[in-house]
């Protein structure tokens, strides 16, 4: 009964995986609903070129605080070299989820933004 439950689940995410605002309500609905959805929902991110200049200034700095969190050593190395400051912010405890392994493709668009807001 569970398995049949997750799978309508996953039916139901995959009639909304391109509404970003039905994503967001069903992350909100339970934890199995949650674990389901946000897959979903991240990967929705990573898939948008256009995504970084829709959303306000702050929103996308929060965002990539996130995605500043997950980063190898290697690539936080990598990053300073090329005079690019990582935000001092660490989470306060491990995430609900391991939002990169969500992550599909990280546009062009995207790093150039991410460099414009952290670059020395």
């Amino acid at each position: 009964m569970v398995q049949l439950y997750a799978d309508v689940i996953l039916l139901i995410m995959l009639e909304l995986q391109d509404d970003l605002s039905s994503l967001h309500s069903c992350v909100l609905v339970s934890r199995s609903w949650s674990r389901i959805a946000v897959p979903f929902l991240w990967k929705y991110f990573s898939c948008i070129n256009g995504f970084t200049y829709n959303r306000d200034r702050e929103s996308r700095i929060k965002l990539y605080k996130v995605i500043a969190n997950f980063l190898p050593i290697e690539s936080e190395n990598l990053l300073i070299k090329s005079n690019i400051i990582l935000p001092s912010y660490k989470l306060p405890r491990k995430p609900t989820f391991e939002y990169m392994n969500y992550f599909t493709q990280i546009t062009p668009c995207w790093i150039k933004d991410m460099k414009s807001k952290f670059t020395i």
